[in-house]
């Protein structure tokens, strides 16, 4: 069975708590991204700023220079390790409205595991059956 090691996005964009939200949302709208964990200097996962966190604030239509990312990162998030099982990730993305989900070994930030990873591993195993049988 393949693992989420294998699947994972290692060189994930992140970022400081203290980061003002225009950055953020710049790395949102450049890299089509529908996630970014927040770490601290030591890659300790804090939080995930998501879609959904910045259509709240910027929906209000304010002023926000001045606002940072630790002010409206979702705390609480759900993450798995290297070494999970790619079923259990799977199964959290489809009962869960998050797309991505931070992959985390010793409490720091290793990768990152999203849904179209999840359908890329899956279309993959499809095929490769599909070809062991047409093969026998």
């Amino acid at each position: 069975m393949t693992t989420i090691e294998e699947i994972m996005t290692k060189d994930v964009l992140a970022v400081n708590p203290d980061a003002q939200i225009s950055i953020a949302v710049k790395i949102f709208v450049i890299r089509k991204i529908t996630g970014l964990p927040v770490i601290d200097a030591n890659r300790n996962l804090l939080g995930i700023i998501t879609e959904k966190d910045l259509m709240h604030l910027l929906i209000k239509n304010e002023k926000n220079e001045e606002k940072i990312v630790a002010d409206f990162m979702t705390k609480d998030v759900k993450y798995f390790a290297p070494e999970d099982n790619v079923i259990d990730v799977c199964t959290v993305l489809l009962e869960n409205p998050f797309r991505t989900i931070p992959i985390v070994n010793d409490g720091k930030l290793v990768g990152i595991v999203s849904r179209s990873d999840m359908i890329k591993l899956l279309w993959e195993e499809i095929q490769n059956k599909q070809n062991m049988y047409t093969q026998t």
